[in-house]
This record gives structure tokens, C-alpha cells and sequence, in this order.
């Protein structure tokens, strides 16, 4: 039994000196052979010299070893007490001894060794250091060469909507808000849905969603296994100009929190910026490159394997328009250049590339092909991350008609990507900038607004419809799983 006892003022000290008298007491009456042998210890030590009856373990530590001890220790707080700084026990003073801790130990057998700590320097060892651990992407989705793999071991094929988040432009409109329609995405057949926001920058109408609002969104969606994109949208506008240095900083700490709240969702995915740069060749590509792999690397440091989504250059489309909309390759592409630059910064691990469709690919399903069969062919996941097309409210036909130019493009995208695998999100589920899936309407609409049997759908709806309701099949067997390396 030991106690520790520091500081003492002499009074105190005295008060608990009686007390250990008083334990010492009771000790003996119920151990009355160890009593004896502690007497006949006292006695013995008070004809050797004080230096045996108190030994030093370690500096600042005194062990009292017999009763005997006890009893000289009760004596000489009496001379501390009077006056007498000098009386030593153990060739120690006492002021010296409650400068420091005071170990009572009691023992049983005064034959018991005690046992003392060995610190000879062959004893000393160094502590480990911790070396970053790599990590096993299991127990969620994980990306295996040109394939994503689901939770439950198959292969995933993402099928959804653009949908409004936090501080995005259309939550102005309340019946654009996507908390509560979880089941409409599913009732479609979406398994995915990326999320338009802001990140504190405002909503361009003038409305506000509050922040919170995500957690509401992320607990809805996901339990209905739905995955969230969560998307880096630095300001309302941004497409095509990168990120100033606060901009980044920006989206760098939102994702970085977000990766840390939802490192144990694998539902929540990240997609990194939207449409970052402008140009299709560098020096855009340069930019691309720095900005993807430092925010890679920057949220694979809080120890999430989440899937990071990043977007091509050039709005996002990955095309070059001067080239006649019809060759796509690495001049071109920062993703077939730099794109492996991006998967090691992320750890070497769960990385998909997206790109989105508009005017610069028109109607060319071979260069679409030809894309995505080469980014495929370097063991780099894809998916189109956006693809719509225009219609304006014809009060003559009581609906909407479509108008722009993007018609062929959209077409090309529903004949070619479901034949690689590559997954499509509509933009956009609850727009107000004429991108609908809904007709019938001559204000805003979201998808949700679909009749049960989806009698009421624009000629792009019909097309995104089909596709959720009738998702390609696998290709191929799943891989195996990567496993994250420490960044």
C-alpha cells in the first residue's frame, strides 16, 4: 500500500504522522506476527546508523521500510516542528524530505525484495515512432482501375442529378430545396447526387440555406444509399477561372472538415472544384495539376478515403473546340496528362476523373468514344459529371420546348457513355436556368415534380429516365481493392 504526501506544513505533517501511528495500530492488531517482526526490526535498526532506515530509490523519493522508520520519522517532524531544521534522517534533512514525495511502504515480510526500476541505459529504449499506416479501402466504395466498386462488392454505375446545397442560387425558391426528396430520387432511380454549392459565398438570388442544412441532406440521401457529391464550387459563378488564393483556402477547409465529419460515410464523395480552368492546353493544365493535387493531398491528410471527384479542364469539358470538336488527346486533356499526378497525391487510391458535356463535343460519338476509351485504357475511372440541354415555356403548346444547340451533344452522350460504363448526372434536378427534366411548368421545376409514371418529362428527361431505369450492366468482374497510401 503506498501513499504519496507533498508539501506538507509541520502541523499537517504531524496531524498525518499520528494517523499513520493510528493505521500502524490497527495493522498490528490484526497482523500481530508481522507486528512482531516489525519490532523486532525497530529494534535491531536503532543500533545501526540512520542511513538504513530510510534508503533512496530515486531522486526525490524516500522509502520507509519498518516501523521502526515510522517511529523515527514521528520523532523528528517533532524537531522540525521546534525549531530544528537540521535533524536528518537517513542523512537527509527533513525539510529536505517534504520538499519532495515521501513513499510509505508497508510490507509484509521485511524477506520481500522490493523491487526497484531497472534504468541502466541498456534498459532505456526508445520510443517507436508512428510511420503514417496505409489504409485498406474496404467497407465502402473504392475505385479498381477504370471501374468504381459499391459496398457491396459490385460495380457502380452513377446514375443522378445536379441537386441544390448550401447557399446555392435556386434556394431562393423553396420548392427547389432537395431536403425531403430522397425518396423522388430513388422512385427515378438515381443513385447519386452532386450537390451545387456556394460555400458561403451568398446565393445569387438573394436567398439563404443555412449551412446546417448539408447534415439534413447527407443523413437523408445516404440512408436511402444515395451518394452525395459534395462539389468545391468556390463562388456561385465559378466555371472556367481558377480559384484566387482565399478561394482555395475556402473550399481547402470546408472539405477538409467535411472530410473529417464524414470520414466514416462512404456515401459522401468529393468533388474538388468545378470546372476550375478555362484553357484546354496549358498553361490551364499547370494550374489544373496544382490545385487538384494539393487539395488531394490536403484532405487524404485527415485520414478519409472517401472518393475524390475531379473535373477536366476547359469548364470541365476536356475538349477543344478549335480542333473541330472531333480529337481529344493529351494537348489537350489535363486529365490524361496530369490525371495520375492527382491519383498520387490522393494516395494512390479512389480517385474519379469527370468531365461535362456541352458545346465544345457537339454530336461526334466517335471522339466521345475515342475519350473515354483512352482514359479508360489508363486505369482512370470517369463519369460525366454534367450534360443538359436548354427549353423555354411555349404558351402556345402549354409546355416547355427545347432550343438550344446542345441537343446533338446530349444525344451523344445516352448513345455512348452507358456502352463504357461511364456513369451520367443531369444538369440540372431543380435549375433555374431552363435545364429541365420537368415540363409543364413556365417557372422553375424540379424532377421531383414527375408525374408517377413520368408522362411529364422534357425530350431530356425522357432520355435520363431511360437510362435510370435501364443502367448498363457490368462489363466485367470487379477488382480488388486498392489499398491508400499515407500522403
Amino acid at each position: 500500500m503506498v501513499y504519496g504526501v507533498k508539501n506538507f506544513t509541520g502541523y499537517v505533517a504531524l496531524v498525518i504522522a499520528g494517523v499513520v501511528l493510528l493505521f500502524a495500530g490497527s495493522f498490528a492488531l490484526n497482523n500481530a506476527s508481522a507486528v512482531e517482526e516489525a519490532q523486532q526490526e525497530s529494534q535491531q535498526n536503532s543500533q545501526q546508523e540512520p542511513s538504513s532506515e530510510a534508503t533512496e530509490d530515486t531522486a526525490g523519493t524516500v522509502r520507509i521500510d519498518s516501523w521502526g522508520s515510522v517511529v523515527d520519522l514521528f520523532v523528528l517532524l517533532g524537531q522540525w516542528v521546534s525549531g530544528d531544521n537540521s535533524a536528518e534522517a537517513g542523512g537527509r534533512s527533513i525539510a529536505d524530505i517534504f520538499n519532495f514525495n515521501i513513499t510509505l511502504q508497508f510490507l509484509r515480510s521485511t524477506d520481500e525484495p522490493v523491487a526497484q526500476e531497472d534504468t541502466s541505459d541498456e534498459a532505456v529504449e526508445e520510443a517507436p515512432v508512428e510511420e503514417p499506416q496505409e489504409v485498406q479501402a474496404s467497407g465502402g466504395f473504392y475505385v479498381s482501375g477504370s471501374q468504381i466498386i459499391a459496398p457491396d462488392g459490385s460495380v457502380f454505375y452513377p446514375i443522378g442529378v445536379n441537386v441544390n446545397g448550401p447557399e446555392s442560387w435556386n434556394n431562393s425558391y423553396e420548392s427547389l430545396r432537395t431536403v425531403g426528396h430522397a425518396k423522388d430520387a430513388k422512385r427515378w432511380g438515381f443513385n447519386t447526387v452532386r450537390l451545387t454549392m456556394c460555400l458561403g459565398q451568398g446565393d445569387r438570388n438573394g436567398g439563404d440555406y443555412p449551412d446546417d442544412v448539408l447534415e439534413d441532406i447527407v443523413d437523408e440521401y445516404t440512408a436511402e444509399n444515395i451518394v452525395v457529391m459534395l462539389e468545391g464550387r468556390y463562388d456561385c459563378w465559378s466555371a472556367g477561372a481558377p480559384p484566387s488564393a482565399d478561394q482555395y483556402v475556402a473550399v481547402r477547409d470546408e472539405f477538409m472538415s467535411r472530410a473529417r465529419q464524414y470520414a466514416d460515410n462512404p456515401y459522401v464523395w468529393f468533388n474538388l472544384f468545378n470546372e476550375p480552368t478555362r484553357q484546354a492546353n496549358d498553361p490551364g493544365h499547370d494550374t489544373w495539376r496544382m490545385i487538384h493535387t494539393d487539395l488531394a493531398r490536403d484532405i487524404r491528410s485527415t485520414g478519409a478515403t472517401n472518393i475524390l471527384v475531379v473535373d477536366g479542364s476547359n469548364y470541365g469539358q476536356e475538349n477543344h473546340g478549335d480542333n473541330g470538336y472531333s480529337v481529344v488527346d493529351t494537348s489537350d486533356s489535363a486529365i490524361l496528362k496530369y490525371g495520375d499526378d492527382v491519383i498520387a497525391a490522393a494516395g494512390s487510391c479512389n480517385v474519379v476523373f469527370s468531365f461535362h458535356v456541352y458545346t465544345e463535343w457537339k454530336e461526334d460519338a466517335g471522339a466521345m468514344a475515342r475519350y473515354i476509351d483512352d482514359v479508360q485504357r489508363s486505369d482512370k475511372a470517369l463519369l460525366i459529371g454534367e450534360v443538359g440541354r436548354t427549353d423555354d415555356y411555349n404558351e402556345a403548346a402549354g409546355m416547355r420546348v427545347e432550343t438550344w444547340e446542345n441537343h446533338a451533344n446530349v444525344q451523344t452522350v445516352y448513345d455512348v457513355a452507358p456502352d463504357y460504363g461511364v456513369g451520367v448526372l443531369a444538369w440540372h434536378g431543380a435549375a433555374t436556368d431552363s435545364f429541365n427534366l420537368v415540363t409543364e411548368s413556365n417557372g422553375p421545376i424540379a424532377y421531383w415534380a414527375a408525374r408517377d409514371d413520368f408522362s411529364n418529362l422534357t425530350e431530356f428527361g425522357k432520355l435520363h429516365r431511360n437510362l435510370a431505369a435501364n443502367p448498363p450492366a457490368a462489363s466485367s468482374a470487379p477488382g480488388p481493392a486498392p489499398t491508400c497510401q499515407p500522403v
